[in-house]
């Protein structure tokens, strides 16, 4: 008889126990690389949703603040050299002919 631990069907046995550790092993880092991307990946999914949130805040906090006359108030001082830009806008009939005008030319 032999004895144990000397056959080499012993020996192929172990080897194959351990590759079946290793790959299990390798798998399971993968997978938890994996997870780790999908929670980080989550959280800055969460992060832009909360600074989104705030970006809409200060923007509706800033619209209520700008009104016509406080940018007129403010602005009242400077020289910036700027004409009012007409309010009415011309009749149809005499921005047709004027279109037409240019074309006949």
């Amino acid at each position: 008889m032999q004895q144990r631990g000397s056959s080499p069907i012993f020996w192929k046995l172990c080897a194959m126990v351990a590759a079946v550790g290793a790959v299990a092993c390798m798998l399971l880092t993968l997978r938890q690389a994996r997870l780790e991307a999908a929670n980080e990946l989550a959280e800055s999914r969460l992060r832009i949703q909360r600074l989104d949130r705030r970006l809409s805040m200060v923007r509706a906090d800033i619209a209520s603040r700008v009104v016509p006359d406080s940018v007129r108030d403010l602005t009242g001082d400077v020289p910036l050299g700027f004409e009012p830009i007409a309010t009415t806008a011309p009749d149809d009939d005499e921005a047709a002919e004027t279109r037409l005008a240019g074309e006949t030319r």
